[in-house]
């Protein structure tokens, strides 16, 4: 299945890839991290990632050790050995955001963020009904005056 990771540029970012060996492993954290909660055969949550295999991010075993342990001092992930491998899990989504999504239909996307159209009615307040009341009172007294003769 294939889908996106946000990607944060700013401040966080530009510190982060100082570092690249814990740049790479934040980076493989994230493209593999779980977005749902769905059935999976290695009992991942949504934001965990099975990890462990450090080569494939060019990383030497002492490298990835190190990133680690950065990556958790940092906040950015913490990670949990088991007999198959390490899962890590992302804690925040100052650099990387994989947009998880839960099982009650919500996800955490921003609705829209366009403006409103130009050609949309625009709201009245009670006050324009009252100017035009009056206005319209005054026209029909007016036919009303005019019918008599006044």
């Amino acid at each position: 299945m294939d889908s996106y990771i946000q990607f944060y540029r700013g401040e966080k970012t530009n510190e982060l890839m100082k570092d690249p060996s814990s740049f790479m492993l934040l980076t493989q954290i994230a493209l593999r991290a779980r977005r749902t909660d769905s059935f999976n055969v290695k009992n991942l949550k949504p934001g965990e990632a099975f990890i462990g295999d450090y080569r494939t991010i060019g990383l030497t075993q002492q490298q990835y050790r190190t990133a680690k342990k950065k990556l958790e001092e940092w906040g950015l992930a913490k990670f949990e050995p088991t007999n198959r491998g390490t899962i890590a899990t992302l804690l925040n989504t100052d650099i990387y955001n994989i947009n998880i999504k839960t099982n009650n239909g919500h996800n955490n996307k921003q609705v829209t963020n366009s403006k409103r159209l130009v050609n949309d009615q625009i709201t009245t307040n009670n006050n324009e009904k009252k100017v035009n009341n009056v206005n319209n009172e005054f026209i029909s007294k007016k036919n009303k005056n005019y019918e008599k003769g006044f």
